[in-house]
């Protein structure tokens, strides 16, 4: 799953309009298929994908809302959703069913501002985040 959220169009290929707006729809694609699948997960399973998918669509998320300046106080309202991704990678991707709630939380507000940002802010935090940004 995130390997395909996060296949950004390169850098010299980004100021193609149609190739920022191909990047955008990678990301909430992988929003919402992440929303649906978390429910799915039985307490135990194995996917630390996930946690990473969901890490990384929340952090594109957190950049777009400093670019467009929504204030601290929705960028504070995802660290929930960091803090149970960043628990659940380290315990190597073994779901927790409780995590769903947090997690539908942060993936609907990231979400709303993917959806709102325009595709070159969301393609500017693609790249930061793919390039090894840690925390957002």
């Amino acid at each position: 799953m995130s390997a395909t959220a996060f296949r950004v169009v390169r850098k010299t290929v980004a100021a193609n309009p149609v190739a920022r707006a191909v990047a955008k729809k990678r990301i909430q694609a992988a929003i919402n298929d992440m929303l649906i699948e978390c429910y799915g997960y039985a307490d135990g399973t194995q996917d630390l994908g996930a946690y990473v998918t969901v890490r990384q669509c929340v952090m594109v998320a957190t950049y777009c809302a400093k670019k467009m300046m929504l204030g601290d106080d929705v960028i504070e309202s995802m660290s929930e959703t960091m803090k149970v991704c960043e628990a659940g990678i380290e315990r190597g991707g073994s779901w927790i069913a409780a995590d769903c709630a947090p997690i539908d939380f942060g993936l609907g507000l990231a979400g709303e501002i993917v959806s709102a940002a325009p595709a070159q802010i969301v393609n500017e935090a693609s790249f930061w985040v793919i390039s090894g940004a840690d925390g957002a």
